[in-house]
C-alpha cells in the first residue's frame, strides 16, 4: 500500500505510503496451496511513480467572516472481507481496514497551513492468515495456517483539502495512476458526506465528528 496505497491501499487504501509491516500489495487472487477463495470485495489499485502535488492558492475571499478554522475529523470502518499480503512468506490476512481523515474547514482557502489533512490507515487483522513453505520439485508454495495475528503499522497519508463545505482531497505524493482524490458533499439536507473517487476502497462510508465547522457557509 502505499494503499493501499502507495503499494498497496488496503482498503486500503486509503491507502499510498508502505503502511504495513513489510506488507507491499494486496492481493487479487488467492497463491497456491488449499485455503477459501477470496471475498467479492478485494479492491486492488496500481501503484506506481509518486508525482507531488502542490497545495492550492489561498482565497481569503471565499471565506464568510464567520468562519474560524477549525480541524474536522472524520471516519469510516470497511469491516472484512479484504485480504493482506503481509510479506512473501505470510499471505491472506483478512482485515477490518478503519480510516481517519483530518482537515481544517477552511482549508487552503486560507493559505498553506490549513491546506494540510491527512489520512490514516489502520488495520485490524480477524484472521491469522497463512504461512508459506519453500517451494517443492514443481515450484509450488503449499500454505499452512498461521498460529497468530501479524502486526501492522498504521499508514498515514498526506493530502491537500481546497476548503469549504464542497472542498476536493488530493494526495500530495500519489502514485501516478491511482491518486487518492475525493471531496466533500454538502446535501440538499444541509448533511455532508465525503465520497473518494480513487485511492480509498468505495465501500468507505465516512462520518465527520465535528460537521458544524461549515455552519459559517449556510
Amino acid at each position: 500500500m502505499r494503499y493501499w496505497i502507495k503499494r498497496i491501499w488496503c482498503a486500503a487504501a486509503l491507502v499510498s505510503a508502505a503502511a504495513l509491516s513489510g506488507c507491499s500489495t494486496l492481493l487479487d487472487m488467492m497463491p497456491q496451496g488449499p485455503t477459501q477463495a477470496p471475498p467479492s470485495n478485494i479492491w486492488t489499485p496500481v501503484a506506481t511513480t509518486p508525482t507531488r502535488v502542490p497545495i492550492p492558492t489561498k482565497d481569503p475571499n471565499s471565506v464568510p467572516q464567520a468562519a474560524h478554522p477549525t480541524e474536522v475529523r472524520a471516519f469510516a470502518e470497511i469491516p472484512g472481507g479484504v485480504f493482506l499480503n503481509v510479506s512473501e512468506e505470510w499471505v491472506n490476512v483478512e482485515v477490518t481496514v478503519k480510516y481517519t481523515l483530518k482537515f481544517w474547514n477552511v482549508g487552503a482557502l486560507m493559505g498553506e497551513r490549513y491546506g494540510k489533512a491527512s489520512m490514516t490507515v489502520e488495520y485490524q487483522p480477524l484472521s491469522n492468515g497463512f504461512i508459506l513453505g519453500a517451494p517443492d520439485k514443481n515450484g509450488q508454495r503449499q500454505m499452512k495456517p498461521a498460529t497468530r495475528f501479524p502486526s501492522f503499522k498504521p499508514e498515514k497519508i498526506e493530502l491537500t483539502f481546497s476548503g469549504g463545505p464542497e472542498g476536493k482531497f488530493q494526495q500530495v505524493e500519489p502514485p501516478a495512476d491511482v491518486p487518492m482524490v475525493g471531496r466533500l458533499i454538502h446535501e440538499k439536507d444541509g448533511s455532508f458526506r465525503i465520497f473518494f473517487e480513487q485511492g480509498v476502497n468505495p465501500a468507505a462510508e465516512f462520518t465527520l465528528k465535528n460537521p458544524d465547522a461549515f455552519n459559517a457557509w449556510k
